[in-house]
């Protein structure tokens, strides 16, 4: 079975083909004509909030809206600025996590969306996001994976393109 929406394989495989060097191959979506435009950023948070957190008897870990201030620095600079990330995690007795929350630029003209992911043993977080454009980036979307300490203040490398159309959807099933 093949999902309806062929250019979010495309787009993903671009993505991940990204490795921790920085090179991300510039490609076109195979049901889209418009060029994907390959982007590498640092990101750098620091807190603004305490979070809700619980342990489980088992020790588990859930960690609920955890607010950090972002600036993303990168080399397009229409996702260059303030970013709000609302972090959600379960933490597991082995020291590994899930994690999920949402990103949106302080700026009318921006960028918002979700992300999903998970962080190692060794407290190093892998993620993937969708974001849709904002204000003049209405039309356009920012897909990107970050790797990096999940801890605040420090810093997280992100890789992506921007391309035009909607943003895919998390709960749509992968082809068979």
């Amino acid at each position: 079975m093949r999902t309806s929406r062929p250019w979010l394989w495309a787009v993903i495989s671009v993505v991940l083909a990204a490795g921790p060097s920085g090179g991300v191959a510039v490609a076109q979506a195979e049901a889209d004509a418009s060029p994907l435009v390959a982007v590498t950023a640092t990101r750098d948070c620091v807190g603004v909030g305490d979070a809700l957190v619980e342990v489980d008897t088992d020790g588990t870990e859930h960690l609920r809206f955890l607010v950090s201030r972002c600036t993303l620095t990168s080399d397009d600079k229409g996702l260059d600025g303030a970013y709000i990330l609302v972090t959600h995690t379960d933490c597991y007795p082995d020291g590994s996590c899930t994690v999920w929350g949402t990103i949106e630029t302080e700026e009318p003209d921006g960028w918002r969306g979700s992300y999903r992911g998970w962080v190692d043993a060794d407290g190093v977080s892998h993620t993937v996001s969708a974001l849709d454009g904002l204000g003049s980036f209405v039309g356009l979307t920012f897909v990107s994976r970050g790797m990096g300490d999940l801890g605040l203040g420090t810093t997280a490398e992100v890789q992506g393109v921007i391309y035009a159309g909607t943003p895919p959807r998390w709960d749509e099933a992968p082809p068979e």
